[in-house]
Formats: C-alpha cells, sequence, structure tokens
C-alpha cells in the first residue's frame, strides 16, 4: 500500500526514546516487501538495535506472503550497503536518486565540487526470504 509502514523501536517507558525504526511497503504484485527508510539512532549503532529491526520487517513481509526483501541504499553508504550484505543481500540494480528525497542525500553528494562525480544514485539490494513459501507446514521447508 502507499505510504508504506513503520517499525520503531524505542526505549522503555518513561523515556520512549527512538533507537531505530524503518519504513517498509509491500509490492503484493511482485511478492517483494521495500523496505525504503531505515535509521538507527548513532549511539545505538553496533549494539543489534539495526538488525533486529530489519528482522522483524522480513518476518512481517513473509507474513504478507513476500518472497523477497529489498532494501534501498545511496551509493556513498558504503557501510550500510557492506551492512546489507552481511545480512544476506546483493545489489540488484540502482536508480536515480528520487528528486522528491534531495533533503536525505548530504550535501556534497547532492551538489558534487566536480563534473567526475556522479549524481545521487539509490542502490537496490535484494534477498530471498526462507520460509515465506510452505511456512505454514514448518518441516521439509526448503531455505
Amino acid at each position: 500500500g502507499s505510504g508504506g509502514r513503520w517499525l520503531v523501536v524505542e526505549t522503555e517507558y518513561p523515556d520512549e526514546l527512538l533507537v531505530a525504526c524503518c519504513r517498509i511497503t509491500i509490492d503484493a504484485v511482485e511478492g517483494v516487501s521495500v523496505v525504503d527508510v531505515m535509521a538507527v539512532e548513532p549511539r545505538a549503532q553496533g549494539k543489534g538495535a539495526g538488525s533486529y529491526l530489519l528482522k522483524k520487517a522480513e518476518n512481517m513481509a513473509m507474513g504478507m506472503g513476500c518472497a523477497k526483501s529489498e532494501i534501498c541504499v545511496g551509493h556513498w553508504q558504503s557501510g550500510a550497503i557492506s551492512w546489507c550484505e552481511s545480512r544476506g543481500y546483493s545489489q540488484c540494480g540502482g536508480e536515480l536518486w528520487p528528486s522528491s528525497r534531495m533533503s536525505e542525500v548530504p550535501g556534497p553528494v547532492a551538489a558534487p565540487s566536480n563534473a567526475a562525480s556522479r549524481p545521487p544514485m539509490m542502490i537496490r539490494m535484494r534477498k530471498a526470504l526462507s520460509g515465506s513459501r510452505g511456512a505454514k507446514g514448518g518441516a521439509g521447508a526448503a531455505g
């Protein structure tokens, strides 16, 4: 559906501080979930919050019948690309960063200082979701 669903990880009451969040949309025709926004509070990075959130998003997608999960990452985010690869995602394409989301692009990337620099690109990374098919039966499901 348009707009997608937000998943949020926050600290316990009464503080309820945002630790991590992501937006997941489902392409029911293609059977693909897309995480197109994901952020982890810098002080929480490297402590498992992002991995926990991504696993929740993947489980939600499998529950909605998706066979694949896709994450969109800026080409300049080499750490995020490596992080996704370490979780089973592979680059499957890319496109120009949407003009409606240019506020998310760091200044030097959005306005390169030399003509040899490429415009901001959105890298698409994809992973097959294990358990998305035959998940109801459990035993004997192929991975």
